[in-house]
């Protein structure tokens, strides 16, 4: 995947069996995949979903290593007590 920045959306180069991602806010990630019959002018769609309560939520210091695998610390987010 190749990124891309959304900011600027004249600056896009998006192309046949294109695959490109972009982020914001570090908390949302977009990524999408062109076919191979898209042509370059014409529109395409980009269809998402989300859940944003409750979630896990990576914590800043979370790299940690136990019995030989790597693991990251994570805390829940939003959804109350």
């Amino acid at each position: 995947f190749e990124r891309v920045d959304d900011s600027k959306p004249h600056a896009l180069s998006i192309t046949k069996n294109g695959k490109y991602y972009y982020t914001r806010n570090r908390s949302t990630l977009v990524a999408f995949a062109v076919g191979g019959k898209y042509q370059p002018g014409n529109a395409f769609k980009i269809i998402g979903g989300h859940t944003d309560s409750p979630n896990l939520k990576v914590k800043p210091r979370s790299k940690r290593s136990k019995s030989g695998c790597l693991q990251v610390g994570v805390e829940v987010y939003g959804g109350g007590p």
